[in-house]
């Protein structure tokens, strides 16, 4: 299997398990979407969304280059953890950033449950919170149920994906496979999504994803 080969699939599995949860969240056009996470998934969900008809899409991570890979791949603003190390300061810049509204979809990509109350705190009246992120069996975390009953949110999770979403994956990678937001993470290109997602020394700083469910655990 070649290199390009193995980066095709690997970018059609990200958009795979992004595209389905999109799908389901139900993005309107015009709607903005909100993503905890700047990983592979995540800034695959950014090109998802905008493709899909997303007016603004805001990232949030604590990587330089995984925030610049996510405005190639179409966020239009990223919030960087360590400006905004408190909760109340990230949930109160979603706010500003999305019309004093919060997000229509927020999207948890960051794996840990810690983060999920502070997503539902960011998430629109009648918007959804998409749980993408939390595969770890046996993992717990505290929300106030509060959150999705007087705001009419909803919670709602993808693992799995239909046969039609294939289809789709690889229309939308042939689609944009011309744009900077693949070619950037290509094996011919400078940068690929290997250097910024998947080597040690890039990951998100684990110091960071403990900040930030620390001060995500407090109530607002």
């Amino acid at each position: 299997m070649t290199c390009l080969t193995r980066w095709w699939l690997a970018s059609t599995a990200r958009s795979l398990r992004s595209s389905p949860g999109i799908e389901y969240a139900d993005l309107k056009l015009g709607e903005s979407v909100v993503i905890q996470g700047a990983g592979g998934l995540g800034v695959y969900a950014a090109a998802v969304a905008k493709e899909a008809g997303a007016e603004r899409v805001v990232i949030i991570d604590g990587v330089d280059e995984r925030l610049e890979l996510a405005r190639e791949f179409g966020a239009d603003e990223t919030i960087d953890l360590r400006q905004f190390p408190e909760s109340g300061d990230r949930i109160k810049r979603v706010l500003e950033l999305c019309n004093d509204w919060g997000g229509d979809v927020v999207v948890e990509l960051v794996g840990h449950p810690g983060v999920m109350d502070e997503g539902l705190r960011m998430t629109a009246p009648e918007g959804r919170y998409l749980e993408i992120g939390n595969i770890n069996v046996g993992w717990k975390g505290e929300i106030d149920p509060s959150l999705l009953v007087f705001g009419n949110r909803k919670m709602i999770g993808v693992s799995h994906y239909e046969a039609d979403h294939l289809e789709k994956a690889l229309k939308f990678m042939q689609r944009t496979r011309e744009n900077t937001r693949t070619t950037r993470c290509s094996p011919t290109s400078s940068r690929s999504t290997r250097s910024t997602t998947r080597s040690p020394s890039k990951r998100t700083d684990t110091s960071l994803v403990g900040r930030w469910c620390q001060t995500s655990s407090a109530p607002h």
